[in-house]
């Protein structure tokens, strides 16, 4: 589909088509029509190219991306993330190629299209600033709700401290969709800087769309920064979880193997002494029985004195 926004028929300085959806033929066409590079005409086509600024003759040709404002929120790689835009831009003809429609490109050939009409419509360079800008503050929402993520993989990390929980997936995810608004982000403000190259123009319309894609970038970059680190806290603190517990569980086991040994002798002597054996040493001695006492008495006060001198009876620090 293709709309005429501006047409320079109706008296103004430039002509800017917007086509959505087209097919190979109606690029191959438009390359034809406007003598468009064929590498250009070529990376149209393709739906997970990078932004980048090229320029050929009087035609200068930039890839911008601008964030799906539908996309899931388990996405996390570019193609499922932002929606690919191509301008070819001269100064009197800009086209703008997109597959899918997006709701702020709708705006944007509304507003232009009232501009033109009240005879305001500036030069090409005026709608090309204002699509820059629209396409990087789109990410805009998307680096709030990832910092708001953020926030609540924190709140997991530091506030449930009786047994902390390992977010290892979602925090994966948020770096992920992170990393990619960063490269994308670092990509714009490159190619948007080329743009001082074009004729007759003042760069000045675009260094706010280069400076926002900036800031963009460095809010990119701290909230990788910092899920890497929420990462490797989670880590330390689930392994110091296990660590305490494995502690724990060595006490205990060590509690009850000093128990058993404590009450070995008392059992070679009780075992002995229970044997059916008819000439058995003091079984017919009447003090026979508090002997055997006496003498379990002891061999348990010696194991105690044992464990003790060796320290086992002392819990670990």
């Amino acid at each position: 589909m293709q709309a005429v926004v501006i047409n320079a028929a109706d008296g103004h300085s430039y002509t800017w088509i917007d086509i959505v959806g087209p097919s190979k033929e109606e690029l191959q066409s438009l390359a034809k029509t406007f003598g468009l590079h064929q590498i250009m005409v070529r990376d149209c086509l393709d739906p997970v190219h990078l932004p980048k600024y090229e320029s050929f003759d009087e035609w200068s040709f930039l890839i911008v991306r601008s964030f799906d404002s539908q996309s899931e929120d388990s996405a996390s790689s570019v193609r499922r993330l932002t929606r690919k835009v191509a301008i070819f831009v001269s100064p009197k003809v800009m086209l703008t190629i997109h597959r899918t429609d997006q709701t702020y490109l709708k705006d944007l050939r509304d507003y232009w299209r009232n501009k033109a009409a009240a005879g305001a419509a500036g030069s090409v360079f005026h709608p090309l600033n204002h699509l820059l800008q629209l396409s990087v503050r789109s990410f805009e929402p998307a680096i709030d709700k990832c910092r708001a993520e953020l926030e609540k993989l924190e709140a997991k990390t530091f506030l449930h401290t009786k047994r902390p929980s390992l977010e290892g997936e979602n925090a994966y995810r948020l770096i992920r969709k992170t990393s990619v608004i960063k490269r994308i982000m670092r990509m714009t403000a490159d190619a948007v800087h080329k743009l001082d190259a074009l004729p007759n123009h003042d760069y000045l319309y675009f260094k706010d769309v280069e400076e926002d894609a900036e800031s963009q970038f460095m809010w990119a970059g701290d909230l990788v920064e910092n899920g890497n680190r929420i990462i490797q806290l989670q880590l330390a603190l689930v392994g110091q979880f296990t660590n305490e517990a494995s502690r724990r569980t060595n006490e205990t086991m060590r509690l009850l193997t000093v128990l058993s040994v404590f009450f070995m002798p008392l059992n070679l002597v009780t075992g002995l002494f229970g044997m059916n054996f008819d000439a058995m040493p003091a079984v017919k001695n009447p003090i026979g029985f508090w002997m055997a006492c006496g003498f379990m008495l002891l061999s348990s006060l010696m194991v105690l004195l044992w464990f003790h001198q060796r320290g086992w009876l002392r819990p670990d620090d």
